[in-house]
């Protein structure tokens, strides 16, 4: 996730819902080319997050997306779309989100 990061020419600060589009398909499987960045799945609370003496760093991970999905975490929002909506993250084969 750094170097997709350090590839977008970012100082390294993204948010969630921020939504990156690769151009092409994610895997070999699946019509997907971009991910979302969001929260973590496996992490919650205190344990999301790195408390250092000058900042805090937040965890993040990338969930592919269909490119029209993008569209779609702009109308709803990410929060709505990744926590509403019933999408399984992990089926690389599932229908887009309308």
């Amino acid at each position: 996730m750094g170097e997709i990061i350090y590839q977008l020419d970012s100082d390294g600060r993204v948010a969630y819902g921020t939504v990156i589009n690769f151009k092409e398909q994610v895997c070999d499987e699946s019509q997907m080319t971009s991910f979302l960045i969001f929260c973590p799945s496996l992490l919650l609370g205190d344990d999301a997050k790195m408390v250092l003496p000058d900042r805090i760093i937040h965890f993040s991970q990338l969930y592919p997306i269909y490119e029209s999905e993008a569209e779609v975490i702009h109308r709803v929002g990410a929060e709505h779309f990744f926590c509403n909506m019933g999408i399984d993250f992990t089926d690389v084969k599932r229908a887009p989100a309308v």
